[in-house]
């Protein structure tokens, strides 16, 4: 600006800017259209968005029968709290349902997972029938236009309930799991009432969604 005032202002040619569009997506574009449309969709069944921190600790990580080995280790943690990247949503979602005393508690929230650095949706709730909690995932896929789907009523996540869980899938494609979270798992985090539970997989919702 201090160049352009002493070169003088009126001594630049008088141009509009181009408004050329680009061809192509950028680098690590971010087109946050579906999921503000999925923002909208679980807000209306009536959650609170959360946002939670990125790093999570080797305690919880232990409450929730995951392994250590497959997730990412900080090399210079800020705290014993924040050694690891978090595989999944649904830990620190848990952690938020604990400290809050209220009754009917649902929250949700659309982020990251790693390694991967996959798009996840996560929902916890406490206080709800499993038939409501049902509603919002059956919402969902609904609006989405997703039909083709089956439910398996088993999954590989240690830290669901073994007989109250299934696996969505669309031929053979996993979009996510849902269920009650497992007893031993409450139990260890000093949670005494049931959680419910889903994380979706943000890119296969999309891929599979129809308009």
């Amino acid at each position: 600006e201090e160049v352009a005032r002493i070169y003088g202002y009126n001594k630049f040619p008088k141009t509009l800017p181009g408004g050329r569009v680009a061809e192509t997506k950028i680098p690590y574009y971010f087109g946050d259209r579906f999921i503000l449309k999925l923002k909208n969709l679980i807000v209306a069944s009536g959650y609170s968005e959360a946002m939670t921190l990125s790093l999570i600790s080797a305690d919880v990580l232990e409450k929730f029968r995951i392994q250590k080995k497959s997730c990412v280790k900080i090399i210079n943690p800020v705290s014993i709290d924040y050694e690891y990247m978090r595989p999944s949503l649904i830990p620190s979602l848990v952690l938020g349902v604990k400290i809050n005393n209220t009754e009917n508690v649902q929250l949700f929230e659309i982020d990251k997972v790693y390694p991967e650095e996959n798009y996840k949706l996560a929902t916890v709730v406490k206080g709800l029938t499993f038939r409501q909690f049902k509603g919002s995932i059956d919402l969902v896929l609904e609006r989405l236009g997703i039909k083709n789907f089956e439910i398996q009523f088993e999954t590989n996540k240690a830290y669901f309930h073994p007989s109250k869980s299934g696996t969505i899938k669309i031929d053979k494609e996993n979009i996510g799991e849902f269920g009650e979270l497992s007893p031993l798992t409450l139990n260890e985090s000093g949670i005494k009432n049931p959680i419910l539970c889903f994380e979706f997989d943000i890119a296969t919702l999309q891929k599979h969604a129809k308009t």
